[in-house]
């Protein structure tokens, strides 16, 4: 029964993973909903999906430093414990203020959830970590595929706070599993965390979203004026973290001009991956009045070419070198956006729900190519310039690229909200969104083409 239990702890702890990534696909598909149910603007509304990345970002940053004080298993059982405090709010809210506050606790348990995990992994398999870790990014990223299915037919059955409920169950189950099968460590109390630096990055974070998506409703003034204080607030940060003893952010991983090359590119990659799973629901029922099941399968067909891609850019990553698959991926990913930008119901070619499903399912597909290539390759490319710092480099990827999500996010749901009709919204948005990725192209070429394995194949 021993040997079984490090097996279960991580069959426990990839059923969190798997649901997290599910319940993330499935509220974007509820997004409408949510906007008929409380009678409310799209730009209060998007707090909805906004706050859960934004306080994802600091909650990941924030939970490796908690577990190596406090130790990884009471660590993932409070991560477990809000995940599942923030579905049940999410199920009970009143009104749009709430579910938006509900969300920001989940946002804290579901933020720390894939930090947390990958250090219990690193410890109970020490010797296959790597395949570990690649069987786990699979198997979360499946939530993807699943997760619009489960939405949709979750919200035409019972409603959207039905999926929030299809959370707490599981959640329980796992959190209680994980107090039973796993050894308490106790931690290292000596260890420092940047609680200052975390605060100003936050406040940095917040003040740009509220002024982006209060452009209208107030007054210019104090517009401008939130956004300056983003901007003092980011000097500041910067500043906390040339000070800090163990910053949170190693800054020498952005000045260098291939990181900051790179960390663009992963801005704004971001900025796609998360409107497009955000917004696509919405863009097909409010613009092609598809059903939400029929949504769901679009968001579907996009994970599984972002899957299938990643699993053949890492298998041939060597051969291929960085440039090619980084240059095809955004070039996929921009066209395919591109496209959702000029078709339109006025151009009459999609006339039918068959059509556009069928027309939307591919360029699901293709930008979920795109997106899926890069992925391995933008990360590579990254650790192979400062191997040593791998697991920092890894923060990184994924804090530019949730950044660029919630901003992104902030952004559309203004020019949404603002623009004559819905159709000439997302025409604007999806048309800026190519645009921004085009223009990543000539950064790329700042970063090395080969991989280290190769150059040192070439060497022998």
């Amino acid at each position: 029964m021993l040997i079984m239990v490090p097996y279960l702890v991580y069959i426990a702890l990839q059923l969190i993973l798997l649901l997290a990534n599910i319940s993330t696909s499935a509220v974007s598909v509820a997004f409408p909903n949510i906007i008929t149910t409380f009678n409310t603007s799209l730009v209060l509304s998007g707090w909805v999906l906004s706050i859960y990345l934004l306080i994802s970002i600091s909650s990941a940053v924030l939970v490796g430093k908690i577990g190596d004080i406090f130790g990884k298993k009471r660590t993932f059982v409070v991560c477990v414990g809000l995940f599942v405090l923030g579905s049940f709010l999410a199920t009970i809210s009143p009104n749009i203020y709430c579910l938006i506050f509900a969300r920001f606790i989940q946002g804290i348990g579901g933020g720390g959830l894939t930090p947390i995990s990958v250090g219990i992994f690193t410890e109970l398999f020490p010797n296959h970590r790597q395949r570990v870790l690649a069987l786990s990014m699979g198997i979360s990223n499946a939530g993807g595929i699943i997760g619009p299915s489960i939405g949709a037919w979750l919200l035409s059955t019972w409603g959207w706070r039905a999926i929030f409920w299809f959370n707490i169950p599981i959640g329980i189950l796992v959190g209680i599993s994980i107090m039973i099968l796993l050894n308490t460590d106790q931690g290292r109390r000596d260890s420092y965390i940047d609680l200052k630096g975390i605060a100003l990055f936050i406040a940095a974070l917040f003040s740009m979203m509220i002024g982006l998506s209060q452009i209208n409703a107030i007054s210019w003034s104090l517009v401008i004026l939130l956004l300056l204080a983003s901007v003092i607030f980011i000097a500041l940060f910067v500043r906390q973290e040339t000070k800090s003893k163990d910053p949170i952010i190693d800054l020498n991983l952005i000045k260098r001009r291939q990181f900051a090359s790179a960390h663009f590119f992963n801005f704004c990659i971001g900025a796609f991956a998360f409107s497009f799973t955000s917004f696509t629901p919405l863009f097909a029922i409010s613009v092609y009045h598809l059903t939400a099941m029929q949504s769901g399968i679009i968001l579907s067909f996009r994970f599984i070419g972002t899957i299938t891609a990643a699993f053949v850019s890492s298998v041939l990553l060597v051969r291929w070198g960085y440039h090619r698959p980084l240059i095809i991926g955004s070039l996929l990913v921009a066209l395919s956006v591109i496209f959702m930008g000029i078709e339109s119901p006025q151009i009459g070619i999609l006339n039918t729900d068959l059509k556009v499903i069928i027309a939307y399912s591919i360029v699901g597909v293709v930008s979920g190519i795109g997106f899926g290539i890069t992925s391995p390759a933008i990360l590579n490319v990254l650790i192979d310039l400062e191997p040593q710092s791998a697991s920092k480099i890894t923060g990184l990827v994924g804090m530019f690229t949730y950044c660029g999500g919630t901003i992104s996010i902030a952004i559309t749901t203004l020019i949404l909200q603002y623009t004559a009709d819905s159709i000439l919204g997302f025409e604007i948005s999806f048309v800026a969104m190519g645009c921004l990725l085009l223009s990543t192209l000539p950064f790329l070429f700042a970063l090395p083409d080969r991989t280290s394995i190769y150059q040192a194949k070439e060497k022998v």
